[in-house]
């Protein structure tokens, strides 16, 4: 969202993560509505015509087309992350390769990113909607299988999603230093970098914020003596303007994403 300002670039960067996202999950949650649960004959005539499996397999394409379809609109995301693909000379294009262009660096790791987070986030929500109703007492068979159809698919992904979002991270930090510098508070290109949890960043201090020694180092570089790029290897007009509201969405993220482990184990305990 280059050339806009914070208010404009925010509205616009929530616009298309929403527009993606929800057409994704709207995709699948209709998938699995048409799949899994049993409508009236006269609106879903499939159910008292097809056999169990049958019906569950021509669902599939749905499915199938949505993952591609989300390939498509990451590639874009992607792209304006890490561009490549292309020749320029003189200010010109002059050749393009589309399967680089399609498959650039940052889609190898954003593509798995963003549709596992969808496939959690349409079984937890699904789940929900059972749990809901179990809370209010509906304890049978019916809710509790619908439960279990969204909550164990999203708990069992979840932990590939964390490896997934280290991976990103890493290769973040090599690949867009200054966007992993604001992401976790390095102002200074060094060594044996701390890292925030938590915390407000103004005027050069933190506030409010969990120091935990070398840690930024260790995860970039499995090592207390990593560099780590800081901010302060751009010139100022280069730098995010506001720090703070970037760390704390990366902070919650991150942490949500580690707090869904802990649920799948709460239900199984």
């Amino acid at each position: 969202m280059r050339g806009l300002g914070l208010k404009d670039g925010l509205i616009a960067a929530a616009k298309a993560d929403f527009i993606s996202l929800s057409a994704f999950e709207v995709g699948l949650i209709s998938w699995i509505a048409f799949v899994l649960f049993p409508a009236p004959h006269h609106l879903m005539p499939s159910w008292r015509r097809l056999p169990g499996w049958a019906h569950f397999w021509t669902g599939v394409p749905i499915a199938v087309s949505g993952i591609f379809g989300a390939m498509s609109v990451i590639a874009v995301n992607s792209w304006m992350n890490q561009p490549g693909g292309f020749t320029a000379s003189g200010g010109r294009i002059t050749s393009i390769d589309p399967w680089q262009v399609y498959f650039n660096h940052a889609a190898l790791y954003e593509m798995p990113h963003m549709i596992l987070a969808a496939y959690m986030v349409t079984g937890f929500l699904v789940a929900g909607v059972y749990a809901a109703g179990i809370w209010r007492g509906r304890r049978d068979r019916y809710h509790y299988t619908g439960f279990a159809l969204g909550f164990v698919p999203a708990a069992v992904l979840t932990p590939f999603q964390i490896f997934v979002g280290d991976t990103a991270a890493r290769a973040i930090a090599s690949d867009q230093p200054v966007k992993f510098a604001s992401m976790e508070y390095v102002a200074h290109t060094g060594r044996q970098v701390p890292e925030w949890l938590g915390g407000v960043y103004i005027n050069g201090h933190i506030y409010g914020g969990l120091r935990i020694p070398y840690m930024d180092s260790l995860l970039v570089g499995f090592g207390p003596g990593t560099k780590v790029t800081g901010w302060d290897s751009v010139p100022a007009a280069g730098r995010p303007p506001v720090v703070w509201l970037i760390h704390l969405c990366f902070d919650a993220m991150v942490g949500l994403g580690f707090l869904l482990p802990l649920a799948g184990l709460w239900v199984l305990y």
